[in-house]
């Protein structure tokens, strides 16, 4: 199993106001701050055509601020608004923004499509905070032969869906409904879908992902360790570093699957009764069909997807749910990515390419929350319900919304990723309410109203604890205290509803006996800024720079610990030289990992095994010497340590020209980095080289700028 040495870094995601131990930064630090990052990203590429750096002052930065804002609540003149806006277009500028806000003590927010709840991707309650907007990096390569997908982190729901309808209709994957939700967010959270009860959730089927961590390394499955592997599938957003790509598999579906959505009125039509029989049969029901259930003021919507045809369909409704009434009137036929479009609420036989759209025609204030139901609940707590749902302003969408469990996910335990909401659970409910009105007491009336339905659903629901999901975060459930480390104690307050039995390991450190991983044991070990916890405990170390005031969920690194997997084309559009050449991005990694194994050769961190490999892949440490220096911290960031003096250019510059000449002479190019490279034929090529550091040119997609 997992440590949960680093798992109790779940606990800040939910500070919004936490601030590093060295205070609020004063005006000057501000200044420093934002010249920092202009130091470290504009400067170092001066000829950019791509604006990666906006500050109040810039006319584009409400129209980037608002451009991912989905929540109208937290887009009103008081709500606080980033010093600055990064949209980084590899993930150098990801490493960069992570150093410098260490160094000036900001807190740092990573929003990938914008759609929490609450906010939490984009404001933050301390000033001032910094927003990391992942829209840049959003390439999405699809390999339907190996059925995987690598999807950076920026992309929404709908280009990775879209990437795969054009790759293949008899494939898939299990994430939301809902296109325009961010990969990273959905990812981080646990990710529902229509394809749960066949696949489980979107976390379920991650294979490998790549993290920008707390000391700017970019890190794999494999140079991150299992333990970090799990925590990032599941274990909220705001946690453990900036998830830069996610490796996913792709899932079997039918050429053709089957839909319906059939209302039935409160009043002449026995919802009541129908959705008190659903509650005792969907969750028991084939994989292959999910049928889930709206509950609003005068009726009840279900609506569902079958991995099949409409005879075999209406035979599996008449077994095992014949209440319903289904016709086949009801049923239509059509792909599954149509059936993407047809849950969205967008006309199914619409062109795909609407998928690739980021915006949305209206945004409204919005509210929602989060139950389990573990028994049915009687038709008299349905009544209940029901008469709060009416009680509802008549001028907001109010609902009620069920999702049934069972399948695949009673197949998975609990501990098996920090999302723990498995068997034992019969559907996931959750409240909701849109309004248009802006204004505190249209707010303060529609947020009354949820509060009150999660209330009248209390005896119905979960207890000890009454779970929740973490990827619909809901400060209700306990925030920390403005301006305060988190305690162990006021953190399993809400963290035990979110991840249950898996934030109690805490307390031991240790999920299974095992030992603590390397990652979780030392490599955090210099970034202390104050745990929650009592100072000998074990919770220390991955704490250690991983709170919001640092980073935020999303993931890549590297040091020596890679075995040069050839990362490049999912960090980003950083292939800026020219063939025959480093590019820029190279060229700082470079100095990074001279830096990574200066700072290690004396501890042992680097091994003879780490300076054999990075000699195979011509990254030696002896030769990436003469190639810069760095600050003494040997880090990424702050005052110089991505800028070099003249002379030390100069040298660069010599040392560039040499290294041309004998890459020419070899025939191939150096073109990636992760503790690793990745050859690349000269010219144009379609086959790497096969001695063990090739990269992967089919997922170089979208990724790669000329």
């Amino acid at each position: 199993m997992k440590s949960l040495t680093f798992f109790f870094s779940v606990l800040p995601f939910l500070v919004t106001n936490l601030l590093l131990s060295t205070g609020a930064a004063s005006g000057e630090t501000h200044e420093d701050f934002v010249e920092c990052l202009k130091r470290n990203i504009e400067y170092r590429d001066p000829y950019s055509i791509v604006k990666v750096l906006y500050t109040p002052n810039d006319p584009s930065y409400s129209t980037v601020l608002q451009s991912s804002i989905w929540n109208r609540r937290f887009n009103t003149s008081s709500t606080p608004k980033p010093l600055v806006i990064v949209t980084p277009v590899d993930a150098s500028q990801i490493q960069a923004s992570i150093a410098c806000s260490k160094q000036h003590g900001m807190q740092l927010r990573v929003r990938s499509g914008g759609h929490d709840f609450e906010g939490l991707s984009y404001v933050a309650a301390a000033d001032p905070f910094v927003v990391v907007d992942l829209r840049n990096l959003r390439s999405v390569t699809v390999d339907a032969r190996k059925r995987k997908a690598w999807v950076q982190a920026g992309a929404i729901i709908g280009e990775l869906y879209h990437a795969i309808a054009n790759k293949t209709d008899t494939l898939g994957f299990a994430a939301g409904m809902c296109p325009t939700v961010g990969i990273g967010g959905l990812f981080s959270g646990g990710g529902f879908g229509m394809l749960m009860r066949k696949y489980g959730t979107a976390a379920d089927n991650i294979v490998d992902a790549y993290l920008v961590d707390a000391r700017g390394r970019i890190l794999d499955r494999a140079s991150m360790g299992e333990d970090v592997f799990w925590a990032i599938r599941g274990g909220g957003g705001n946690t453990f570093g900036v998830v830069v790509a996610w490796k996913v598999d792709l899932l079997p579906v039918p050429s053709t699957v089957t839909v319906f959505n059939v209302s039935r009125s409160l009043a002449s039509e026995n919802a009541t009764e129908l959705v008190h029989r659903w509650q005792h049969v969907a969750h028991k029901m084939s994989k292959d069909i999910i049928i889930r259930v709206s509950m609003k003021r005068t009726h009840a919507d279900f609506f569902a997807l079958y991995l099949g045809g409409v005879d075999s369909l209406l035979r599996l409704m008449k077994n095992g749910f014949p209440e319903l009434g289904l016709a086949r009137a009801d049923c239509i036929k059509m792909s599954w990515a149509q059936s993407v479009l047809y849950f969205a609420g967008i006309p199914w036989n619409t062109p795909l390419d609407i998928l690739l759209n980021r915006t949305q025609p209206s945004v409204l204030n919005v509210k929602g929350k989060s139950d389990f139901v573990q028994l049915p609940i009687p038709e008299s707590g349905l009544q209940k319900i029901w008469k709060v749902i009416q009680d509802a302003d008549p001028a907001s969408d109010a609902s009620l919304q069920f999702q049934p469990w069972g399948g695949r996910m009673y197949e998975i335990s609990e501990s098996s990723l920090p999302f723990p909401h498995r068997a034992g659970n019969i559907y996931h409910a959750e409240p909701l309410v849109f309004w248009d009105e802006d204004g505190s007491e249209a707010a303060q009336r529609n947020l009354g109203w949820i509060r009150r339905l999660h209330a009248t659903l209390t005896p119905y629901v979960s207890n000890n604890p009454r779970a929740s999901y973490a990827g619909y975060r809901d400060l209700d459930l306990g925030p920390n205290s403005p301006g305060q480390l988190p305690s162990y104690k006021q953190a399993r307050i809400w963290g035990i509803k979110y991840f249950k039995n898996n934030f109690d390991k805490c307390e031991s450190g240790s999920s299974s006996g095992r030992e603590r991983t390397k990652v979780s044991a030392s490599a955090l070990a210099a970034e202390e800024i104050g745990p929650p916890v009592n100072s000998g405990s074990p919770l220390r170390r991955w704490w250690l720079g991983l709170n919001p005031s640092v980073v935020v969920s999303n993931s890549i690194g590297g040091g020596v610990q890679g075995k040069c997997s050839g990362v490049a084309p999912l960090l980003g559009g950083a292939w800026r030289g020219k063939q025959g050449g480093d590019n820029d991005w190279q060229r700082r990694w470079r100095r990074h990992l001279v830096a990574e194994t200066k700072q290690n050769e004396g501890d042992s961190a680097t091994t003879a095994a780490d300076r054999v490999q990075l000699d195979r892949c011509r990254w030696s440490p002896a030769e990436a010497t003469s190639v810069a220096t760095l600050t003494s911290s040997g880090g990424l960031g702050g005052g110089g340590g991505l800028r070099q003096r003249p002379r030390q250019r100069r040298k660069e510059k010599e040392k560039k020209r040499k290294e041309e000449a004998e890459v020419a002479s070899r025939g191939f190019t150096v073109a990636v980095v992760s503790g690793k490279k990745e050859e690349e034929d000269d010219g144009e090529g379609e086959g790497n080289r096969d001695d063990g550091c090739r990269g992967g040119r089919e997922r170089i997609g979208k990724g790669r700028r000329k």
